[in-house]
């Protein structure tokens, strides 16, 4: 990862322990580069964004999520922060396992 980071291929990464989460994948269109920028922009500060990933006219991004509300929720708040018209299209769900852990008092 050090190595995709240093070549500009990963700007950054991040570990989260699934504590229940599911994860699903979206795109944002845009007719222009400058407010694709500007939406990865504020997108990467939203929490829970596990992904983003940027291509000519588009956005691809994936968010977690405990429950469906959750989920809307995010959405809408996407949708108002990148000011487009309709919802992101959902391109597919990630499965992540069920995490049947049990952590003890110091972990």
């Amino acid at each position: 990862m050090s190595k995709m980071a240093l070549s500009s291929i990963t700007k950054q990464f991040q570990i989260t322990v699934n504590v229940g989460y599911e994860c699903t994948t979206f795109v944002v269109y845009f007719s222009e580069m400058a407010a694709k920028k500007e939406a990865i922009r504020k997108v990467q500060l939203l929490d829970e964004i596990v992904r983003i990933d940027e291509n000519f006219y588009s956005m691809v991004f994936s968010v977690l999520y405990k429950t469906k509300q959750d989920l809307e929720k995010k959405l809408a708040l996407i949708k108002e922060l990148l000011a487009i018209p309709k919802e992101p299209l959902k391109l597919y769900d990630l499965s992540l396992p069920d995490p049947k852990l049990k952590l003890s008092e110091t972990d």
